[in-house]
């Protein structure tokens, strides 16, 4: 399994890639261990870019979990379109988050992907899973 954060921008986004705990075989990364940060264009080549250095670690797209501070937009269709389950984090969340723990990342701000594991334990924050598995429901 593969943690995926991505610290959303107008024209770039800061990303990271986390080797979850249990994954990987011998000659991997130990588990939570960061494996890639990179920064991607806000633009098709930017996201074909991210969709390389994801294939690279994890064949399995349902195996590849995405915190984003978003819950829409190009990106994020696009991470969904792929077959990643999506989980959408309020910025103001993930800001108390970073005061809270004082996470201080070399590099820039970055979402830490372990976040989601605590957006995915609120009843409110679901994740979105990819187009073929939701149900087709008519918005509010």
């Amino acid at each position: 399994m593969l943690l995926v954060g991505v610290d959303w921008a107008e024209t770039q986004h800061a990303v990271c890639l986390l080797r979850a705990e249990g994954a990987g075989g011998p000659g991997s990364p130990s588990a939570g261990a960061i494996v890639r940060r990179l920064t991607i264009p806000h633009t098709a080549a930017g996201m074909r870019r991210l969709g390389s250095a994801i294939a690279a670690l994890e064949t399995d797209a349902a195996a590849v979990l995405v915190a984003v501070e978003r819950a829409d937009g190009l990106l994020v269709e696009w991470l969904l379109t792929a077959g990643y389950v999506v989980y959408a984090l309020p910025p103001k969340a993930v800001q108390r988050y970073r005061e809270r723990t004082r996470l201080a990342w070399p590099g820039g701000r970055q979402v830490r992907p372990g976040r989601r594991r605590a957006a995915r334990a609120h009843p409110a924050d679901r994740p979105r899973p990819p187009p073929a598995a939701a149900p087709k429901q008519r918005p509010r």
